[in-house]
């Protein structure tokens, strides 16, 4: 389950010990970048210039969240690994926008919260891919988190065992430039991998649906396992209006987790569906509404993963996003500086796909799921099935 802050790590991480889930995993979002009074994002971030050096305050939470975890699992408790995302695609931590901005093309951020299209803020991004400064600087910057001593643990990062992977970057898709992401994809695992080869790589990858060179970049040899996202409202299959929309969801649902699947039998490689949900009830932003159709489409998407899984190579799900105990200060607004951090991206509305401790059905079935898949074998570099993921800035 996505979420946006230490605490929720931490409650996060308690829940798990009592669940019966076979891993949880948290993928921390390792840098942000600012400046910090930028708009759509949560700050304070950790690179607020290229020129500057890394915000060491910022790191220390990391740091702390690492040796959390590392301190407090016990031979008994369900086995907690964390994967640092390095980047974003999207803009809400700065993300890949950020750098193109920086070291590409200064031309103002064409935000989707700003009434640019999606693919305007697409393609202005995906400059990134060719962009030799913006990339070298982003080596500079996962060698500094690399080689990072943790100050409680005074382990490195590359050689924590309480890291299972690095991410390239969450939700990342090539654009226009396919070639020259599928150059980038080659470049920094073969980089990673030299710098740390104790740790997984992943793309991150949104799936095959935003990259047409899916399976060919999914075979490069440094990636050790693939991922996917499902998002039935952006993809247009459900409108939270309409809850007669449902049974066309569950339909593409379907379609697509088998057309992924598929390709990932011809890699031969593990895969992750990595972040999936759908809003509350009539898009609802309010903590007190119901989530009958989410729940209802879970049940329906987390059975196909079961079933899936029983035939190998798929070897996680997560679900966004955890909100626990915060709810919006303005529900139905983007985020701003000063409001209470949820479970929804800062440049969304505040509370759509939030799911809080009081959402007892949503979490029912998440629980049910864990002691379903607990005893299926591990498949490959990654032998987690119901993953709680999260991501921190801060």
């Amino acid at each position: 389950i996505f979420c946006f802050n230490e605490t929720a790590a931490t409650e996060i991480y308690t829940r798990s010990l009592v669940g019966s889930v076979r891993c949880v995993q948290e993928t921390v979002l390792g840098l942000t970048q600012g400046p910090d009074n930028e708009k759509y994002r949560l700050v304070p971030v950790v690179e607020n210039d290229t020129n500057k050096n890394l915000n060491h305050t910022m790191l220390i939470h990391l740091d702390y969240l690492l040796s959390y975890i590392a301190n407090n699992t016990d031979e008994d408790a369900s086995p907690f690994r964390v994967v640092i995302s390095l980047q974003n695609f999207w803009s809400w931590s700065g993300g890949l926008a950020q750098y193109v901005h920086w070291h590409c093309d200064k031309r103002p951020i064409p935000y989707i919260a700003d009434n640019h299209s999606e693919e305007e803020f697409v393609n202005y991004t995906a400059q990134f891919y060719h962009c030799a400064e913006a990339i070298n600087k982003f080596k500079v910057r996962f060698t500094n988190l690399a080689r990072r001593i943790n100050t409680f643990s005074g382990v490195s990062y590359k050689n924590d065992p309480t890291i299972m992977a690095w991410e390239l970057s969450y939700d990342s898709t090539p654009g226009i430039n396919n070639v020259s992401y599928r150059n980038w994809i080659r470049e920094m695992a073969e980089y990673i991998k030299g710098e740390d080869p104790n740790h997984l790589v992943t793309i991150g990858s949104s799936g095959p649906d935003a990259d047409v060179n899916y399976r060919i970049n999914s075979e490069i040899p440094e990636v050790d396992y693939m991922t996917a996202n499902l998002w039935p409202e952006k993809r247009k299959w459900y409108d939270p209006k309409n809850s007669s929309t449902l049974a066309n969801a569950k339909n593409e649902t379907k379609t697509y987790l088998k057309r992924v699947l598929d390709i990932a039998r011809l890699v031969r490689k593990p895969l992750v569906i990595e972040g999936f949900s759908l809003s509350r009830d009539n898009e609802s932003c309010y903590p007190n509404s119901t989530t009958t159709m989410r729940d209802e489409y879970l049940q329906f998407a987390l059975d196909l993963v079961f079933n899936y899984s029983k035939e190998q190579y798929i070897s996680g799900v997560n679900l966004w996003g955890w909100s626990g105990r915060r709810y919006p200060s303005r529900p139905n607004q983007v985020w701003q500086k000063g409001d209470a951090i949820t479970g929804d991206a800062p440049d969304e509305k505040q509370g759509m796909h939030s799911i809080y401790i009081s959402d007892n059905t949503t979490m029912d079935i998440v629980h049910k799921l864990g002691t379903r898949m607990v005893d299926l074998p591990a498949y490959g570099p990654v032998p987690f099935f119901v993953w709680l993921i999260l991501i921190v800035i801060g």
